[in-house]
């Protein structure tokens, strides 16, 4: 799902902000691993995930109670890459509305996002929330460091150019360009990962991620799962937990 303007739910591509207008071709046809425009570098080298779905839950930060859910299903893997669809509804208290956002993206091990279109949309305020976006890496360059194979004190850092558009139509020009740098440090490793209904996922590492667009910097924590070669729980402007999954 996309970082949305009203609430972050995830680790996209998004920035809600002002960006720099271009006109260039872009997006022609749905996310897919042979249509990306740049190949993961080797700093990243992640390992090709292996799952079917992933069931989330979403909570708030503070208290933890859960304001919704999400299913993430993988449709195709390919060289440490993962395209993928995401559906998720969730609540917004304030506006007594119910947020659906449905996401097709490929990311590598699900914390970076080289290509995605969202629709968010909700079915009982039908005017909040309407809106969709696509949003695409046209180039990445490795600044310093080596995340994978992953251990505890591994950092890296980069710095891509992602082009975007809030045009529905499968092929669309862009009309923003965004500049980001990103840096990883993985901070700690899990031997034994359980979740709430005490399946264990095993090894799982903790990974935290400085975002840097402009002038803005936002953080987030990523717990990757080594078995799943995915991210399976996430820390942003909302906390979201893998409830189970599939092979």
């Amino acid at each position: 799902m996309g970082r949305l303007c009203a609430v972050l739910l995830t680790v996209s591509l998004s920035a809600c902000q002002s960006a720099k207008k271009i006109e260039q071709p872009v997006f022609t046809g749905p996310p897919s691993i042979g249509g990306l425009r740049v190949e993961a570098p080797p700093a990243l080298s992640a390992p090709t995930p292996h799952f079917k779905q992933l069931k989330l839950s979403l909570r708030a930060p503070r208290d933890g109670h859960v304001i919704g859910m999400a299913i993430e299903t993988l449709k195709a893997a390919g060289k440490g890459l993962g395209q993928y669809t995401e559906d998720a509804a969730y609540g917004m208290a304030r506006e007594k509305c119910t947020l659906n956002n449905r996401s097709d993206a490929v990311g590598v091990g699900g914390f970076l996002v080289l290509q995605e279109v969202a629709q968010t949309w909700s079915a009982d305020c039908p005017d909040w929330g309407m809106g969709a976006v696509r949003r695409e890496v046209s180039s990445m360059e490795v600044l310093s460091g080596q995340l994978f194979p992953l251990k505890v004190g591994n950092k890296l850092k980069l710095r891509y150019t992602v082009l975007g558009t809030q045009r529905s139509q499968e092929e669309a020009v862009a009309d923003s360009e965004e500049k980001w740098e990103e840096s990883y440090e993985v901070v700690e490793r899990i031997p034994e990962y359980r979740l709430e209904n005490g399946r264990s996922l095993g090894e799982v590492f903790v990974v935290r991620t400085t975002a840097l667009t402009g002038r803005r910097q936002r953080k987030y924590t990523f717990f990757y799962s080594t078995l799943l070669a995915w991210r399976v729980g996430y820390t942003t402007d909302v906390r979201v937990v893998l409830i189970d999954w599939l092979n």
